[in-house]
């Protein structure tokens, strides 16, 4: 589980920027080491970087990138999008993934609640840093906050065991377990895991070390 001092901590650091009104579109959020802002077309190649990594793509559900201009094509609708962002490293300036704050309709009884599931890709070059871990705690804040969402939920396939190993230490429950088809991966049938953080679940985290 989580560590409510490390919540409460990166909670205080997270600034948000680029006041926005249109429904969900994500303001760019500062943490100690990371910028999640909009995508660029200037992106291209960090992008293709990791989208050509074939240990990046496939534990997030989409194929690899095979030459510079699937990724041309896939960042252009990245920039349109109100729904993803880019992980950039404050320091270089370099971006090494991206994360998205997207739209889902879970089975009964949480169908109707105001909600968002988190996904994320880091560029594998980086892994083992906590950047992961960094994102979905700032997109916690931003989500609880900000948008004022009644509970968040993150995924992973059974295999990948470092997105287990995030969703846990940021103290998401587990719900339940799906057989899914992939179509972006020929229809490949995979084991999805799904877990869910409340809204009073995080308040209670804060409210534990604020007291």
């Amino acid at each position: 589980m989580y560590s409510i001092n490390h919540l409460m901590a990166d909670r205080l650091k997270v600034r948000c920027f680029r006041k926005n009104n249109r429904g969900m579109h994500m303001k760019e959020l500062i943490t100690e080491r990371l910028i999640i802002r909009p995508w660029k077309v200037t992106d291209l190649e960090d992008f293709y970087e990791y989208g050509s990594d074939p240990k990046v793509g496939p534990n997030a559900g989409w194929p690899t990138h095979t030459d510079i201009e699937t990724s041309r094509k896939i960042l252009e609708s990245f920039v349109k999008r109100e729904d993803v962002s880019a992980i950039v490293l404050k320091d270089k300036g370099k971006v090494i993934g991206g994360v998205g704050l997207h739209q889902i309709a879970p089975d009964r009884p949480y169908a109707k609640e105001l909600q968002r599931e988190i996904g994320y890709v880091v560029n594998s070059a980086y892994w083992g840093n906590g950047y992961a871990t960094e994102v979905v705690k700032a997109l916690l804040q931003y989500g609880f906050e900000e948008l004022k969402l009644k509970s968040i939920w993150c995924a992973h396939f059974d295999w990948n065991e470092r997105s287990r190993h995030v969703i846990k230490r940021c103290g998401f429950h587990y719900i339940y377990t799906k057989e899914e088809t992939l179509p972006m991966l020929a229809y490949k049938v995979v084991t999805t895991h799904y877990y869910r953080l409340s809204k009073e679940e995080y308040k209670s985290l804060i409210r534990g070390i604020e007291s």
